[in-house]
């Protein structure tokens, strides 16, 4: 059997993937470092769904 799990990215990896992959632009990487912490990636990227339409 074949593990197609993605592995997992530390937060610095996930908030690096929403700048260059997503365009999201950031003004305080500590900050954005701090929320991404407390409201998984996921969370978050259901929320910018509406910027990229």
């Amino acid at each position: 059997m074949q593990n197609n799990l993605k592995k997992p990215l530390t937060y610095e990896q996930q908030l690096e993937h929403l700048i260059v992959d997503k365009k999201l632009n950031v003004e305080n990487r500590d900050n954005a470092l701090l929320i991404l912490k407390h409201n998984n990636y996921y969370r978050l990227s259901g929320y910018m769904i509406d910027f990229f339409r």
